[in-house]
């Protein structure tokens, strides 16, 4: 049923899907509208973003609002449950957000990118309020690859490993939730290219 819906979309690509509790799903192209389905694929509400620009990641939280990131207005969205209407949450300055979750205990997380692409970090917020930055290892070195190209997506596990698929460094990273690496994984086949593009967790 899905790939029916994604084929029909009418973008250039399906990028990104978000799942609610009552089993309706957003999706997402490579063009500004963001599209809700319900259980059994049909359409039932098509909202554009703010800018008209693509949203570069969605997700959701515990009370079934999207969320999207702005990659070009530098800004993380909501959309109201409420009333409907889109307003922004986070305005970065230095920083271009690439992807987002929500967390377990309704935290949000966001992956980004400096504005030259030279540096990548995940920062946890607590409504708008910064409370975490993840950027470095034990030994001062950057967790993640950068570079406007890198594919990056961002999930939480079980456990509340912070997991995300790292495309140019070929790697899935797990982060602990005190932001100290757990582990990189590079695949399982040595004579093959990992290549990681999207990412989730059961």
């Amino acid at each position: 049923m899905l790939l029916r819906i994604a084929i029909g979309h009418n973008e250039d690509e399906l990028c990104c899907i978000t799942c609610l509790p009552d089993g309706r799903f957003w999706l997402t192209g490579q063009g500004s509208t963001m599209r809700l389905y319900d259980p059994v694929g049909k359409l039932i509400k098509e909202i554009k973003t703010i800018s008209n620009e693509w949203p570069w990641a969605i997700t959701s939280n515990e009370k079934s609002e999207l969320l999207y990131c702005d990659f070009y207005e530098r800004s993380v969205n909501i959309l109201q449950t409420i009333d409907g209407k889109i307003e922004t949450m986070i305005k970065l300055l230095e920083w271009k957000p690439r992807c987002l979750c929500c967390t377990a205990d309704g935290d949000l997380l966001v992956l980004m990118d400096d504005n030259w692409f030279k540096e990548t970090k995940i920062v946890r917020y607590s409504g708008c309020k910064e409370k975490q930055t993840i950027q470095w290892d034990e030994n001062n070195y950057p967790l993640f690859t950068s570079g406007f190209h890198n594919v990056k997506y961002i999930c939480e596990n079980k456990n509340s490993d912070i997991c995300v698929s790292d495309n140019r460094g070929q790697a899935i990273v797990a982060i602990l939730p005190n932001g100290k690496l757990h582990f990189r994984y590079k695949g399982s086949c040595w004579n093959e290219k990992f290549d990681p593009t999207g990412i989730a967790s059961d």
